[in-house]
């Protein structure tokens, strides 16, 4: 009997917890064990907040290995410019060096981004940094296609 007691007790709680973090209501409801709704919400933002932490880091150790690529690639366009002529070179290390000052950029900004709990700020970082990062991609393909031909 006292486990059903206590099982209606848990249900009543929850539901009146989820209720009130429904409404926004911000007026705690305490409970038999001395808990609040409020402390249930704070739980409940916790967990997304743990959530974003690990989206945050998966972002961000998949953007350090893109740039690590980019990086590469840039090494071999600066070799394959070492064996060409000087007007060549001129011509393409200018472009390269900005390339290069692009994945720069995008490495600092990422390794000098504060995680954030904001939700929005997030996403609107991860869009940019993301635009950002397939337009490098590209010019990176663009070049290898120009000094190609």
């Amino acid at each position: 009997m006292k486990t059903f007691k206590t099982a209606i007790t848990i249900c009543s709680f929850l539901i009146t917890a989820i209720s009130f973090a429904a409404h926004g209501n911000t007026n705690p409801v305490r409970t038999e064990k001395g808990k609040t709704a409020e402390s249930v919400s704070l739980s409940v933002t916790s967990l997304s907040q743990m959530d974003s932490t690990s989206d945050y880091k998966k972002f961000k150790k998949e953007a350090e290995n893109k740039i690590s690529e980019n990086e590469r690639s840039i090494a071999k366009m600066r070799s394959d410019m070492a064996e060409e002529n000087k007007t060549t070179r001129d011509k393409y290390n200018e472009r390269i060096n900005k390339i290069e000052q692009k994945n720069k950029d995008l490495k600092k900004k990422i390794e000098t981004y504060k995680e954030e709990n904001n939700n929005p700020k997030w996403n609107a970082f991860k869009r940019d940094f993301t635009k950002s990062m397939d337009e490098l991609g590209q010019s990176i393909k663009d070049i290898f296609k120009d000094y190609k031909k």
